[in-house]
């Protein structure tokens, strides 16, 4: 049975959030939120439609280039919207999906990665709104 599936946002990784930033003001006339430093790097997202751009720039130089290779920005990942992320999880995994870690959740949703090694180099994120007070805080952008 078909899955009605929506994309939430499209995470990019750049190597210059403030330019990325500008571009889409400036050139595409895309409003930017402002920029949130959240420790292990920066954040800022672009509502886009019914989907948001999600633009990530991670501060260790090390992980920083390991993300983006020799590229100025690459899509992460694509996030889409799940009414039940246990669920999801769980027949995912019994198609062999695999994951980076298990539904946590965090702020206003719960959510989890796929490997993009088990996904065709394709990581996905899969993220269910919840009440952001039932929920902790976590250093995680996503």
């Amino acid at each position: 049975m078909s899955k009605d599936r929506r994309i939430h946002h499209v995470g990019i990784v750049v190597d210059d959030i403030d330019q990325a930033k500008g571009f889409l003001q400036g050139i595409l006339d895309i409003a930017v939120d402002d920029v949130i430093d959240l420790g292990p790097g920066k954040v800022a997202w672009a509502p886009c439609g019914e989907i948001q751009i999600e633009l990530i720039e991670y501060s260790d130089p090390e992980y920083k280039r390991k993300r983006l290779g020799s590229s100025e920005a690459v899509i992460e990942h694509i996030c889409f919207h799940t009414d039940d992320a246990d669920a999801e999880y769980a027949e995912l995994a019994e198609k062999g999906v695999q994951f980076t870690g298990p539904p946590k959740a965090w702020n206003d949703r719960k959510a989890f990665f796929t490997t993009a090694a088990s996904c065709d180099g394709v990581m996905y994120q899969f993220r269910e709104p919840i009440e952001e007070a039932a929920a902790p805080a976590a250093n995680d952008h996503r």
